[in-house]
């Protein structure tokens, strides 16, 4: 929200793309992990966005995609 205005951000997902289909352990802390679906073939790839976020005064976020390939 910015006064009256809401604004939002809205995409199609390409043909087989999927959301949130792999559980990530530890995502509260320095190291996350998780397992490499059954399913998943080679060249495949997951991509996972990470939000980092300070404790300062002014909190600041950063945002990067990792992306992995599957072998």
């Amino acid at each position: 929200m910015a006064g009256d205005l809401q604004l939002g951000l809205h995409r199609e997902l390409a043909k087989g793309e999927k959301l949130d289909t792999i559980q990530l352990e530890g995502s509260d802390t320095d190291a996350v992990m998780f397992t490499v679906p059954d399913d998943a073939k080679s060249g495949d790839t997951i991509h996972i966005v990470a939000e980092v976020q300070d404790d300062g005064e002014h909190q600041l976020k950063h945002y990067q995609r990792v992306i992995l390939t599957v072998k």
